[in-house]
């Protein structure tokens, strides 16, 4: 056995088996992403954020399409970026091989007035 690998502990896969139980036989897409994540953080460790090398728990590959029409494809973002990426992004797709999980941000109505917190201090 190649020393470089590490072995799977028991309690680890007993664990990541058990969150992607479900009742009704097939899981969540982002449960199942996320739980194989945290699977390969657990035996790898994590990453570095592809675009402000900051630490990155979980190592998913980010694929952006921007609303100009230009891909970015990087292969980790922490969620500060992932975030950023969202907002100026038409679609952010994560992949882990068959399962995909997309993000298209909402958009607000242009002509609607912008909301304004509830919350605020004494004027």
């Amino acid at each position: 056995m190649d020393s470089s690998k590490k072995s799977l502990p028991y309690n680890v896969l007993q664990e990541y088996l058990e969150t992607l139980a479900e009742p009704g036989g097939q899981p969540d897409r982002r449960k199942v992403l996320f739980s194989y994540a945290e699977l390969q953080y657990k035996l790898h460790g994590g990453g570095r954020c592809s675009m402000c090398r900051s630490a990155v728990r979980y190592v998913l590959p980010v694929r952006a399409e921007h609303n100009d029409g230009t891909i970015a494809e990087y292969v980790c973002l922490c969620t500060r970026c992932l975030e950023g990426e969202k907002a100026v992004s038409a679609r952010i797709t994560l992949t882990i091989g068959n399962n995909v999980v997309d993000y298209s941000p909402r958009r607000r109505d242009p002509g609607a007035a912008p909301n304004k917190s509830k919350a605020g201090g004494a004027r």
